[in-house]
């Protein structure tokens, strides 16, 4: 049994655009998108700030610490900075580096990434994917993992005491051709939120863009929209 944190209690700050907008438990549960341009800040003023708090939040209890899945674009140097924070809040053994290279990932046990994943829930680990740029292949193979931890936390009952658990991804494509992998995370947020599981998105794709069947969807179903310039 995990310790129940409370709903009002603050996960992270985060400063943008000269306002402090504080994340609370509940509010994180409903889930955070930052939109924008290529070096417009999504990821330094929303992913990473938020990314390093949640590590640290709670990070002395076994039971309520944060698992995190972090979805990594090689070019933020991501991996690095999790070690650093997860270093500084006590948590370095909790860090699992899957760095992708070639047809490394495509050569992994399918289970054995699975189950690494799973722990992410089990026992609150932060495993970092690193993804090269322009590799669809391991695009793919990172949106099955994202989806089997959604399955994972559906399978939960809906309990207060559950962990945490994040699933932080920097450059979510969304093109026509990923239109069915968005709308079902549009589909799945109301029930992670459930089982306390949240999600927090980068991408440069417009909020009002019409190019993805199931962006509407999840724009509708975020409860933080941080669009950046």
């Amino acid at each position: 049994m995990h310790n129940q944190q409370p709903s009002n209690k603050i996960v992270a700050k985060l400063e943008i655009g000269g306002r402090t907008h504080a994340l609370t438990v509940s509010s994180l549960l409903l889930g955070v998108l930052a939109s924008g341009p290529s070096g417009s800040g999504k990821t330094a003023s929303v992913l990473h700030p938020l990314l390093r708090q949640a590590i640290a939040f709670s990070s002395g209890d076994e039971n309520a610490k944060i698992g995190l899945l972090v979805l990594d674009s090689a070019r933020e140097g991501t991996s690095a900075l999790v070690c650093q924070w997860a270093t500084e809040s006590g948590r370095a053994a909790d860090v699992v580096l899957v760095p992708i290279k070639s047809e490394t990932l495509c050569s992994m046990e399918a289970r054995d990434l699975e189950a690494l994943v799973a722990r992410v829930a089990a026992d609150g680990k932060i495993v970092v994917l690193t993804i090269p740029n322009g590799h669809e292949k391991h695009r793919e193979s990172a949106a099955r993992l994202r989806a089997h931890l959604c399955n994972i936390l559906q399978s939960r009952a809906a309990d207060e005491s559950h962990r945490l658990v994040g699933i932080i991804e920097d450059d979510l494509p969304v093109t026509p051709a990923t239109a069915a992998e968005i709308r079902d995370i549009a589909w799945n947020l109301q029930t992670l939120r459930q089982k306390r599981g949240f999600v927090a998105f980068g991408t440069q794709c417009p909020v009002e863009t019409r190019t993805n069947a199931g962006w509407h969807e999840l724009v509708s179903n975020i409860g933080h929209r941080f669009v950046l310039s």
